[in-house]
């Protein structure tokens, strides 16, 4: 119900009254009148009023665009005041701020929540929880309220047009040097090719800092609404973190949209030759790079995740499941992609090829498999062996894997239905953010977003635990270590020096490098991450001279990326300055741990313990004042604080532990496939190998298929290595030098 008083000079009442009707505006509604409300209200007048109406007049208030009416009811007193009721609401209808329309301070309150970057349903918990009370219109809100408000304010990011391709063209017409859209081929047609290559210039700066150590390589879809897919030249930074350095969004993944990012890069960074390349299956990405750096001396390198995936897929397909047959073959694959010393991985090798040799002519599920295995995989070892990957930024695709996993979740928002102006919004703004976040783990000295560091810790740990462990010098730079688990086991550890820039990548607490220590183990394989074997030569090798592993980069330390100077940053200690404070340390830790055992062997004994005599009582009071001085000699003679937390509290929060729940019932739910000494490379005697370590058969290649027959019978000249003995044939020889251990000579 609206009242508004006026004066008899403003009114007009059937000729009576000569001025002009009063304009009439409602303080609550603002002028939004709602039809369908013509019943009769409350009295004529307001409280207070005068009753010498001298006349009642309606006139009909109408919509525009509509046939019903509003009734307004104007009253016209002596003293000259006219008063004007009138309705804007359905009837029986409250007068309530649920229905009214948002005004523009609530407009402003939601811009500027979306401005912040938030999405929306963080921006309506925000609002919801600032406005509690129901009389104003922010606490009805939705979310189609703020879609809608931001739509209306035109504060969609990256959106320039309401057609993704306009926006895109429009962006890309601003020529703006942040973007970093230098190549945009848009489809003039139906059916046409959309390509779009992204560096920014952060990302120019990535790929000139760390590209030389090497590049993964993968594609993903499922970031618009639209059938684009998007690949990723993904870095490493100095502590093992996978980093984007240039963004591909292509309707179709081919060599031609591959070539024209590496193209891109080469127009900005000629220099660009990264030591590895690593991608999965597919030659798409390789051929490419090839094609615009063909004298690039790049190692390729295959996931070796999809490798395995695919080798025991298809053994699994050709042999039956819990035959002895495929319980061999498959301990000796995976001895063989746990070798990265090359000549234990020839070993393993030619084990396996022996025992394919020995069955393929009777069974057919195993002449399949080795047709499988020798067409695919055999001829291109050096892409998958793990003997050439041991300095490589990566062993797998996992970081690209894990980077998309970011892009979707955390900054697409688990949606699959964005726009690609909007998506490549994002990306251009990616980088900083990230490169932020890695900056407050460094100087906090955060761990947890540091995998390869926490893994290094671990192990570290694990090879504190083992107390006593004494490696074996074979020549300057080969150790023997034995096992931490089988008896009589024993690894090959090849110590080298340091190639690391930094030592961002090294063992926080004994600093020991993954890239300078390779063992033979099969933890041994992981990149930028030591095996428990190496923390533990580094440990009690004790004070030999010849095996300190050089330490080239003590005065090469980098300024963080995208970040202010070294100067301005707080120096994260890294606790231990030299190998006594080491030992201290871990001395520290031990002891800390008995003490636990102790209190937990007291603590069992008293809850178990019922009895409640005398002697009882005088050996608790014993052990109580014993405990008291320990208390007040640890704590310095301060009290002890009133609340102390208990033993099992949990520092992580309910969503990390559970996680960490099932990651572990998962792991001990799956049937370790103990290692028995059969798949054991020290367990092959290589004067039993009928292998050729060239050939990677048993009988030489001949040069007419005709020849075959003639062959059969024939004997076969057979040369063996003065150092690591293996076998060639003497037809497959080009030169005298093992192209195993590079170290001996064949002869016969």
């Amino acid at each position: 119900m609206c009242v508004v008083n006026a004066n008899e000079e403003d009114a007009r009442v059937d000729g009576r009254h000569s001025a002009p009707l009063p304009r009439v505006a409602c303080p609550v509604s603002c002028g939004h009148c709602s039809p369908n409300a013509s019943d009769e209200h409350t009295s004529d007048c307001e409280e207070g009023q005068g009753t010498d109406v001298v006349q009642i007049t309606r006139h009909p208030l109408r919509e525009i665009g509509s046939d019903q009416s509003s009734g307004i009811k104007a009253c016209f007193y002596d003293s000259g005041v006219v008063s004007v009721r009138y309705c804007l609401e359905h009837i029986g209808h409250a007068v309530t701020a649920a229905a009214l329309p948002l005004s523009r301070t609530d407009k402003e309150c939601i811009a500027h929540y979306i401005q912040l970057g938030l999405d929306v349903p963080t921006v309506l918990r925000v609002i919801r929880k600032q406005h509690v009370d129901t009389k104003y219109r922010l606490y009805w809100i939705t979310a189609a309220d703020i879609r809608n408000t931001r739509s209306g304010l035109h504060l969609q990011p990256g959106r320039l047009h309401d057609d993704d391709l306009e926006s895109l063209i429009l962006r890309k017409g601003m020529n703006m040097d942040s973007d970093g859209m230098r190549r945009f081929d848009h489809p003039k047609e139906a059916g046409g090719r959309f390509c779009l290559v992204i560096i920014t210039p952060e990302q120019l700066q990535l790929l000139d800092r760390y590209s030389a150590r090497g590049v993964a390589l993968d594609d993903t879809h499922c970031t618009t609404r639209y059938n684009l897919k998007l690949a990723t030249v993904m870095l490493v930074d100095d502590c093992g973190r996978g980093v984007p350095g240039a963004f591909l969004l292509s309707s179709a993944m081919d060599v031609c949209a591959c070539q024209a990012l590496f193209e891109e890069i080469k127009k900005l960074y000629e220099e660009f030759n990264p030591k590895f390349f690593v991608t999965d299956d597919t030659m798409v990405f390789w051929n490419a790079y090839k094609t615009v750096f063909p004298s690039n001396e790049t190692i390729k390198l295959l996931c070796a995740w999809h490798c395995q995936r695919a080798i025991f897929e298809k053994l699994n397909t050709c042999l039956p499941r819990n035959s002895e047959k495929r319980r061999l073959l498959g301990g000796w694959l995976k001895t063989l992609f746990t070798q990265c010393n090359k000549v234990e991985f020839s070993k393993a090798k030619g084990m396996l090829l022996g025992l394919l040799a020995e069955q393929r002519m009777t069974d057919s599920g195993i002449h399949a498999f080795e047709d499988y295995f020798r067409r695919y995989y055999l001829r291109r070892e050096e892409e998958w062996a793990p003997y050439n990957r041991v300095a490589s930024i990566a062993n797998t695709t996992m970081i690209c894997e894990r980077w998309h996993r970011t892009l979707k979740y955390t900054f697409l928002g688990s949606s699959s239905n964005k726009r690609a102006d909007e998506l490549v919004h994002i990306l251009i703004g990616i980088t900083p953010i990230l490169a932020r976040e890695h900056l407050i783990q460094d100087a906090r000295g955060i761990i947890e977003g540091k995998f390869r560091a926490k893994e290094n810790c671990l192990r570290h740990k694990r090879a504190v635990e083992i107390k006593e462990y004494a490696p074996q010098k074979m020549s300057s730079n080969e150790w023997r270590v034995p096992s931490f688990d089988t008896p009589q086991k024993w690894y090959k550890l090849t110590v080298a020096a340091c190639p690391c820039d930094t030592d961002d990548t090294h063992c926080p607490l004994c600093h020991v490098c993954p890239v300078a220590i390779a063992c033979s183990c099969p933890d041994g394989i992981k990149s930028g991450m030591s095996c428990k074997h190496a923390h533990a030569w580094t440990i009690y090798r004790g004070n030999d001279e010849s095996s300190q592993i050089e330490q080239q980069n003590a005065t090469t330390e980098k300024t963080p990326f995208y970040c202010f100077p070294e100067t301005d940053l707080p120096q994260v200690g890294r606790g231990f300055e030299s190998e006594e404070d080491l030992s201290w340390m871990d001395l520290r830790k031990t002891i800390v741990a008995e003490l636990q055992e102790y209190v937990d062997r007291l603590s069992y004994s008293w809850n178990t313990s019922t009895s409640a005599d005398e002697e009882r009582v005088s050996s608790l009071l014993r052990t109580r004042e014993h405990i008291r001085k320990a208390v007040e000699e640890e704590l310095g003679g301060a009290n002890t604080p009133r609340l102390i937390p208990r033993r099992t509290c949990h520092t992580k929060n309910v969503k990390q532990r559970s996680q960490s729940k099932k990651t572990m019932s998962k792991r001990k739910s799956k049937s370790k496939s103990s290692m028995s000494s059969t798949f054991h490379t020290d367990d092959i005697n290589t004067e039993e190998l009928n292998i050729c370590v060239i050939c990677n058969d048993t009988q030489p290649p001949l040069d007419d298929p005709e020849d075959e027959e003639i062959m059969v019978g024939a004997p076969v000249l057979w040369w063996s290595c003065t150092n690591c003995r293996a076998w060639v044939h003497r037809d497959c020889m080009t030169a005298r030098e093992c192209i195993v251990c590079d170290k001996g000579f064949f002869e016969a």
